[in-house]
This record gives structure tokens, C-alpha cells and sequence, in this order.
């Protein structure tokens, strides 16, 4: 019998979006449990971008643009609906805190290459019609 009443918390009462940050420290691991669909294979989910801008490690489900922007070695990617391999992923994160550690400054790179400077200078760059 799985009792999680301990390691998962979900807030009684409502919170301010700036309150997010102090409620995510200390976590251990962030999870993003997308299905594939035809929707979700086009996405990157903001919560994963939010758990690597934290520094958080992130389960995530193998889908085809987060595999375009993020390296196994930087996220732990787990097969979508498959509940055994999240689980799986889940407890390997949790049972090593020094992958747990090189994964979220692995994944915190992201940043140094998207970024918003960047990305505004990018659309400008496309607006005035010069190759990136």
C-alpha cells in the first residue's frame, strides 16, 4: 500500500502565482505527467520551464518538442501513459540526490540559449527579414 499522505502536499486554500516559488522549495522532484496526443506532442510545458528555472529535476513525458529542447541528462524522461515507467523514473530521481542535482544544472543550461534578450532579438532579426 502506497501511503504518499507524508511526502505529497496539496494546499487547502488558494495562493498567489508569486507565492509558487516559496511553495516549490525544497522539492525534490517536479513531475509533468503529459499523455501524448496530438496537442501535447507540439507543447513545452511552462511547469517544466518553471521546475528548471527553480532548479528543480523533472519527470517528464517523452514527447517530441520537450525532446528537441531538453537531453536525456538533463530531464528524466518517462514513456507517456506509461504509469510503471513514471513510477520508475520517479523513484530513481528520488533515491539518488546527486543525479537529482546534476540533472536540474544540466537542464538549467536551457536558459544561457533561451532566453528573453535572445528571443527578442531573434523575432527582430525575423521581422526585419535577416537569417538567424
Amino acid at each position: 500500500e502506497n501511503q504518499l499522505g507524508d511526502a505529497v502536499v496539496f494546499p487547502n486554500q488558494a495562493f498567489r502565482v508569486d507565492q509558487v516559488p516559496k511553495l516549490l522549495a525544497g522539492a525534490a522532484l517536479g513531475l509533468v505527467p503529459t499523455l501524448a496526443d496530438d496537442c501535447t506532442r507540439y507543447m513545452l510545458p511552462v511547469k517544466l520551464l518553471e521546475y528548471v528555472f527553480l532548479g528543480i529535476p523533472a519527470v517528464v513525458g517523452r514527447l517530441p518538442t520537450i525532446e528537441h529542447y531538453f537531453r536525456g541528462d538533463q530531464v528524466s524522461y518517462f514513456t507517456p501513459g506509461d504509469a510503471r515507467d513514471l513510477a520508475d523514473k520517479i523513484l530513481a530521481l528520488l533515491r539518488d540526490v546527486h543525479v537529482r542535482e546534476q540533472q536540474a544544472e544540466r537542464a538549467r543550461r536551457f536558459f544561457e540559449t533561451f532566453h528573453w534578450q535572445k528571443s527578442a532579438e531573434d523575432l527582430c532579426r525575423i521581422v526585419e527579414g535577416a537569417d538567424i
